[in-house]
């Protein structure tokens, strides 16, 4: 009578060995890039053409008393092979403004076609628990303003 548990052991094991073998070759393709392949960028500032604001009565999924406050900027590249990366935001409280910090990048050793390439980028402002009034959106030196209207309050 043949011993069935060791045949199951067996395949386990040989299963367990290609799973490792799997794994080491993702591994390997994944995590293996030599100094002389990494890309090294150059960052700078992008220079911003237009910043609109766009309101909804609440955010997506959020509270319906919390509204959405969208900072849509357009920005122009002059280079073929750069991108626009994610804004940076900073609120001031003491002058009720959203400085945003738009920037873009490009590899420092590729040549690139001189162009100006067009780009749209939207930033959610943090509005949570800022009281009504007047706020302006300063964006690489172009600015916006919007007026936040306090959420009303349901009757009981």
């Amino acid at each position: 009578m043949e011993d069935v548990g060791g045949g199951e052991g067996l395949v386990s094991k040989r299963r367990g060995l290609e799973l490792l073998i799997f794994i080491g070759c993702g591994l390997l393709l994944v995590g293996c890039t030599s100094e002389d392949h990494s890309v090294e960028f150059l960052y700078r500032q992008a220079h911003v053409d237009l910043v609109e604001i766009q309101i909804a009565e609440h955010a997506p999924g959020g509270d319906a008393a919390s509204p959405s406050v969208l900072a849509i900027i357009s920005v122009t590249v002059s280079e073929s092979c750069a991108t626009v990366t994610a804004a940076r935001q900073v609120f001031d409280p003491d002058t009720d403004t959203f400085y945003l910090t738009v920037s873009s990048r490009r590899p420092i050793e590729e040549d690139c076609q001189q162009t100006e390439i067009p780009y749209e980028t939207a930033v959610v402002l943090d509005v949570d628990r800022l009281p009504s009034g007047t706020y302006t959106v300063l964006a690489n030196g172009v600015s916006a303003s919007f007026q936040l209207e306090a959420p009303v309050s349901p009757m009981l």
